[in-house]
């Protein structure tokens, strides 16, 4: 039930939460191997983000900690722009966790090459049963 509760987040209608499709996973190469999206082509809040394998994988920054994951979960590219929602997964009911906070790197392969379109990242919570 919840795989397909999860799954389900990138397939909403447009009231209730992400609309796109799933995103195709790509590695991400090291920082120093990716090209960074010029602060100009970053929509307000968005979180650092680069491209690789000649613009067609953009990597966005993810923020998760103590017990929270977080997962790219849809993607919508048109010819503006390409939005990616992340999902941060929190337990339910909450519990003791750890303080840390990570910035993991998440890769998807677009469609077409950014080019010069809007990077869009967006988070949306979803709470999860404990583990």
């Amino acid at each position: 039930m919840v795989l397909f509760a999860l799954g389900a987040c990138g397939h909403q209608d447009p009231g209730t939460g992400p609309v796109g499709k799933p995103p195709v996973p790509a590695q991400p190469v090291p920082e120093q191997d990716r090209t960074p999206v010029p602060a100009a082509q970053l929509a307000p809040g968005s979180p650092q983000a680069w491209t690789q394998d000649g613009g067609s994988v953009l990597v966005v920054k993810g923020k998760e900690g103590g017990c929270s994951r977080e997962h790219p979960d849809a993607v919508v590219q048109d010819r503006g722009q390409v939005k990616v929602v992340l999902v941060e997964e929190q337990p339910d009911p909450a519990k003791i966790c750890t303080m840390d906070i990570r910035y993991p790197p998440f890769a998807v392969r677009l469609d077409e090459p950014l080019d010069k379109r809007q990077v869009v990242v967006q988070t949306h919570q979803v709470k999860v049963p404990n583990r």
